[in-house]
């Protein structure tokens, strides 16, 4: 599966849901931080890649890493297959 655009929409449509002023996709230099995402906003889009992807790359680690990038969000999900 390739996981990059399935992230990328989810970001991007909650983004929009939350008031980000995202036009299109988001690519993967696109900063977690300026697409608008508030805190509730992020969580809904994990609960939704874990729906999605079936895991949570979050659940396993042994310390709260917080991605910066959609890339680096994307890394995430990529090296927890």
């Amino acid at each position: 599966m390739n996981i990059e655009p399935v992230v990328a929409e989810v970001v991007a449509r909650h983004a929009r849901a939350c008031g980000g002023k995202m036009s299109g996709v988001p690519d993967r230099s696109t900063v977690l931080a300026d697409t608008g995402l508030d805190s509730l906003g992020f969580a809904s889009v994990m609960v939704e890649l874990h729906k999605a992807l079936g895991h949570d790359p979050f659940a396993d680690a042994d310390e709260i890493y917080y991605p910066d990038t959609l890339g680096e969000l994307i890394d995430l999900y990529q090296n927890g297959e």
